[in-house]
């Protein structure tokens, strides 16, 4: 299909079956005729080479539209609750199956402890705390066990940048 044809149709992407200067043969838009393809890679670049814009952009972007991200989410978890469901039951089964044998009555005490304490320190400071663990029940390299050497309580922005991920420091 040609450019004009599409934009009579009103359509936003047309794709000719020509490969673009680069070698993509991929859909180009309508308005301005660049290669998704090469769109996607320049993207993918700008984010490796700046990627405290995009976090800044990301971050404009979703103050902006709050409501609407906010609506979407709660959207999403009405229509797939079976789904979430299932997700925290394995969850939970995970962290009762990681918490040892030799785990005693006073450790698990002090484990819901350090749950208390990321509830108040939300409540104190007006934002989000997570109880981590610092070594990831589920990671890459390494599974943590759920114990109270392996927990600490973090800026919820801080946990969830670490992602599921584990640092070796030095002399650890």
């Amino acid at each position: 299909m040609q450019r004009f044809e599409a934009a009579r149709l009103g359509l936003s992407h047309y794709n000719t079956g020509i490969a673009c200067k680069h070698g993509h043969i991929s859909s180009r838009r309508v308005n301005d005729r660049v290669c998704m393809a090469c769109d996607r890679v320049n993207k993918k670049q700008y984010a490796v080479d700046n990627p405290e814009k995009v976090v800044i952009k990301k971050q404009n972007e979703y103050s902006r539209n709050r409501e609407k991200y906010l609506a979407t989410k709660k959207d999403y978890r009405q229509k797939n609750k079976g789904l979430i469901n299932a997700a925290v039951a394995s969850r939970k089964k995970r962290i009762i199956t990681a918490i040892p044998k030799w785990v005693g009555i006073d450790e698990l005490w002090m484990i819901t402890e350090v749950y208390s304490i990321a509830t108040l320190r939300t409540k104190i400071f007006g934002f989000s705390w997570h109880v981590d663990h610092i070594v990831p029940m589920q990671g890459k390299l390494v599974s943590g066990l759920h114990t109270i050497s392996n927990l600490q309580v973090i800026p919820a922005i801080e946990n969830l940048k670490k992602k599921n991920k584990f640092e070796v420091l030095n002399g650890f």
